[in-house]
């Protein structure tokens, strides 16, 4: 049986979270506070305004303004079109999708309040299992058909499997008497605002997917972190209590931190690394664009024949399906393979890739691959990427991965030179560009009757100048 480790650690405020599958890296996640989450957060909300052409509304969250979409034609109206909603009509929502940069927030009027072991829809009036659930469906729903006390919809996780009854019936309890609490506060206050943040708790959902997986052990070096997994485990999985230890680097001769300890850092260092090399001697090769991530397939070092290529693409699709959820990408994605001529060699590449994602939590749908060798999917956005939360836009290129060459910034400099009446000039400029017209000096980069004064100034960037007249 495949064994998993989940390690926690903290400093300061930041707090990493991994799960690690015999020797390697499996789910890695960084919770940093400046960066709040907002996934699955409740709302009391006020509509600003309506779209019958969207069948959307406009609404105000209190910190930021969110955007609600009836999907379902049932949820449309009447034949008249008018929508069942309008502008002042305060509304309980949640966030159900992490917005795009300088986009509004999209929501949901499905509320969903997602415990260790369940999930409640209080609108809901059925009772599920997620896809991964491999126990007994027919004792769960002969158990749950007791508790005709608890309305609404219900989903069943996977990990339902390894908590008693009674762990179970307390954690629905918890869930409906929530929802009650929250009912009642939006009741009595109406106004806009937070109605609830704790199903938002990025440490919390971290934890409740991990617990599908047979846990080993569970390290925390962090007293804060030990005292809260161990109050959830007491109350909601109490079969996991005697597994969670707190780690120390006192009890390590060598003071090692936790994740050095169990070889993580190596692992987690390598998911912001724009290349990833392959046993083979292929390489994968990651970028990110504002409408999708892109990862491309080369062969590299290895050899170039059939046989090899394929190997190759085989161990891409394994190495692709692991960092894309590791690095939490969502949105559209395309991985671009290495020559696929032979149908046999395309469906065995789909069924590497579709088996390696087998056990991502998060909802894809994934496409055949086409005939240039490229396979799309859609994953579901679920929090920022590792992207997003760790990297920023070069201040050279803008993102862009490239800069002006240093040619062209001469030429663009003559031409504004050129432009000005006065000939007499101080011509300041950065190291490099002072360098490579020192270098170049042999050329006439200036008409001759004017008198340029070339002065390398430290203050400017390596590239940068400035014109003023003497």
């Amino acid at each position: 049986m495949t064994t998993h480790s989940l390690y926690l650690s903290q400093a300061g405020e930041v707090i990493q979270i991994a799960l690690k599958e015999e020797e390697r890296l499996k789910r890695f996640e960084q919770i940093l506070p400046w960066k709040p989450a907002v996934l699955d957060r409740i709302y009391s909300a006020k509509i600003l305004d309506v779209d019958k052409g969207l069948c959307a509304a406009f609404l105000d969250l209190g910190d930021r303004e969110g955007f609600l979409r009836l999907r379902k034609t049932s949820e449309r109206g009447n034949t008249n079109g008018q929508l069942p909603f309008k502008p002042g009509q305060n509304m309980i929502v949640q966030v159900h999708k992490m917005p795009a940069p300088g986009k509004r927030i999209p929501c949901s009027n499905s509320i969903s309040l997602a415990g260790f072991h369940t999930v409640f829809r209080p609108h809901g009036n059925k009772v599920g299992f997620s896809r991964r659930f491999a126990g007994d469906k027919a004792q769960i729903r002969k158990w749950f058909q007791k508790l005709d006390d608890l309305p609404g919809g219900w989903l069943f996780r996977s990990s339902v499997r390894k908590v008693d009854f009674t762990s179970l019936e307390r954690e629905c309890r918890f869930l409906y008497a929530k929802w009650l609490a929250m009912e009642e506060s939006y009741r009595q206050s109406g106004r806009i605002r937070i109605l609830e943040d704790a199903f938002s708790d990025p440490v919390k959902k971290t934890v409740s997917d991990c617990l599908a997986f047979d846990l080993k052990q569970v390290m925390v070096d962090s007293d804060q972190l030990f005292e809260k997994i161990m109050n959830w485990a007491k109350t909601f999985f109490p079969y996991l209590c005697d597994r969670i230890h707190r780690y120390s680097t006192q009890s390590s001769s060598e003071n090692v931190p936790l994740f050095a300890m169990y070889g993580l850092e190596k692992d987690i260092r390598e998911l912001s690394r724009p290349k990833i090399w392959l046993k083979n001697g292929g390489y994968l090769l990651f970028n990110q664009t504002d409408a999708m991530f892109v990862i491309d397939v080369n062969s590299g070092k290895a050899a170039a024949n059939t046989a090899k290529k394929q190997k190759t693409n085989l161990q891409a699709a394994e190495v692709a399906a692991r960092q894309l959820v590791l690095r939490n990408m969502g949105g559209l994605i395309a991985i671009d393979f290495i020559n696929l001529k032979e149908q046999r060699e395309v469906q065995a590449v789909e069924h590497a890739f579709v088996r390696a994602l087998g056990d991502d939590a998060v909802n894809c749908q994934i496409e055949k691959i086409n005939s240039l060798g490229v396979l799309c999917l859609s994953r579901r956005r679920r929090g920022e990427s590792l992207w997003h939360m760790t990297t920023e836009s070069c201040s050279h290129c803008q993102g862009t991965g490239f800069q002006e060459s240093i040619e062209q910034t001469v030429v663009r400099m003559q031409v504004e030179l050129q432009s000005l009446e006065q000939v007499d000039v101080v011509l300041k400029v950065g190291k490099e560009l002072h360098q490579w017209l020192q270098a170049h000096r042999n050329v006439s980069w200036f008409p001759a009757a004017w008198r340029v004064e070339v002065q390398c100034a430290r203050s400017l960037s390596d590239r940068e100048y400035r014109i003023k007249p003497k």
